[in-house]
């Protein structure tokens, strides 16, 4: 079954996500803050969405409680372990633990998020993949359960990729006008300076056309 969640020829950058983690912090509103290549970078909810290329305008959060109809309803046990819920439920419960709300160890019970999720999706209701993803993120860094408990190695080097051409663009088009800012500011110096030459040669002109008339005029005295 694991086959169907994780990517078999995928490749995650570790060192950067691990530094992902390492360097995030987050704002009162859930947008994420982070460092890349030295500069500060947001990744919001719309943002990670555009990167993900999946819409925003669903389920907002796993906070809350399944209902009980639906918890007594999923389970074949009085405990909700993986084992003891109805087939169907398994596969979510694979589906939620390794994609979803990916965890670094191997989980046996059914969370109150996972619960969440179980319901919203037994009733086909449609998710927000981003909220999800930074809701868990934000856990996963007040939790701090361990170094390699970095979810979303695949998704968020997929966003590292992005963040890194879209910072590189920029400093691109910076760079592209700082050229052009360097032309600008020499264009008015060295019309300026053409110009100052042009005034000087015009006197000096003027200058030695009288000189020249004085010239003429002695001449036709001496002569």
């Amino acid at each position: 079954m694991d086959s169907y969640f994780v990517p078999p020829t995928s490749s995650v950058y570790e060192s950067e996500v691990a530094k992902f983690y390492a360097n995030l912090c987050y704002t009162d509103d859930h947008t994420l803050v982070l460092l890349v290549h030295g500069t500060d970078f947001e990744l919001d909810e719309f943002k990670l969405g555009e990167i993900l290329e999946v819409p925003t305008d669903r389920m907002k959060t796993v906070s809350g409680k399944a209902s009980e109809a639906f918890i007594n309803g999923s389970a074949t046990g009085a405990r909700l372990f993986k084992k003891e819920l109805k087939p169907e439920y398994q596969l979510l419960f694979a589906l939620v633990n390794k994609v979803l709300l990916p965890r670094n160890k191997v989980c046996y019970v059914a969370s109150i998020a996972d619960l969440v999720l179980f319901e919203t999706l037994s009733t086909f209701k449609p998710i927000s993949r981003p909220v999800l993803m930074i809701e868990h993120i934000i856990k996963v860094v007040n939790t701090r359960e361990g170094i390699h408990d970095v979810p979303y190695g695949f998704l968020l080097t997929k966003a590292q990729e992005l963040s890194n051409a879209e910072i590189q663009l920029l400093k691109d088009e910076n760079g592209l006008l700082r050229v052009q800012l360097a032309e600008k500011a020499q264009e008015p110096c060295s019309r300026g300076v053409v110009e100052v030459v042009n005034t000087e040669n015009g006197k000096l002109r003027a200058e030695n056309e009288k000189l020249r008339k004085k010239i003429d005029g002695l001449c036709d005295q001496i002569l």
